[in-house]
């Protein structure tokens, strides 16, 4: 029995949507904006600068972004939409939703509910689907350009929410509901002593070299040069890459104590990483990019 073009045609495409269907990198739930941005748009998140709306847009809904969230989702355990907002964290709840009820810190968990989602709807997501469930994961970032030191790209997301320099009392206990091991890592910046055993690595007096030792892009480009800026970098890396934590060929040629505290820090990067995929479930992360 012969089968029709058309009925393979069809076979195919449904073969596709179900395999797109099952991708943990699950699409853009649209695009908002700010109707009235407040007088520090653009000041925000983990750089100031003049904001470029129309710049922040075209990223968001570009190919490169939508190839690299492909790439480096696929490595979660649950389903990942990601829902741009051009402006400020500050401006999402002057739309009238209480989306954020009035929390404005560089980064806000909430859990995923009809109610924040009839919300959303409201700000301009017109592209929710009905089977957005418990299990999945809204990243609803908020951008106000694109300069490359800190352009909102699938890996600069995660790197701002878990990016503890400056980070206040608040955004640490919003940071701890997702994992309190990598709250611990980020407390020992300031409470860290000589016998502790990452102290090799926290003191900044010791020079340690990150960007020799570790193997992300921003390493690569010499743009490292702390603990503290580090350890967003191993946390996305473990997070959303295949590979995980890596260090790079000349870690092996560390002082010995120095290889000792990273070995230690990846131990309970890896940990921290175990917990984020756990609780992420069911959630949306609010994070203020740029």
């Amino acid at each position: 029995m012969r089968i029709l073009e058309s009925t393979i045609r069809q076979i195919i495409r449904e073969e596709l949507s179900r395999k797109l269907d099952e991708m943990p990198y699950a699409g853009r739930l649209g695009v908002g904006f700010s109707r009235k941005p407040s007088k520090d748009f653009g000041a925000g998140g983990t750089g100031q600068y003049s904001p470029n709306p129309r710049a922040a847009t075209a990223l968001a809904l570009s190919k490169k972004f939508e190839d690299t969230a492909l790439r480096l989702y696929e490595h979660l355990p649950f389903r990942v939409f990601v829902a741009p907002y051009v402006g400020n964290i500050e401006d999402i709840d002057a739309r009238g939703t209480d989306f954020t009820d009035g929390v404005t810190n560089r980064g806000i968990v909430l859990t995923l509910t009809p109610r924040k989602i009839k919300q959303m709807q409201k700000m301009g997501y017109r592209k929710i689907p009905d089977d957005l469930g418990p299990d999945d994961l809204i990243l609803l970032y908020t951008t106000s350009g694109a300069e490359r030191s800190t352009m909102a790209s699938p890996w600069m997301i995660f790197h701002a929410f878990f990016n503890t320099d400056g980070m206040d009392d608040d955004s640490f206990r919003e940071l701890s509901k997702i994992s309190p091991t990598f709250i611990e890592l980020g407390n020992k910046t300031y409470s860290a002593g000589p016998d502790d055993p990452l102290f090799p690595i926290i003191d900044e007096g010791a020079n340690v070299p990150f960007d020799k030792y570790l193997t992300m892009g921003s390493a690569r480009k010499g743009e490292l040069g702390s603990y503290i800026e580090s350890l967003a970098e191993v946390m996305t890396q473990e997070l959303i890459t295949g590979k995980g934590f890596v260090f790079s060929e000349a870690f092996e040629t560390a002082p010995e104590e120095v290889q000792e505290a990273f070995k230690l820090l990846r131990k309970m990067i890896k940990q921290a990483a175990v917990e984020a995929r756990q609780n992420l479930r069911g959630k949306i992360l609010v994070v203020d990019v740029n």
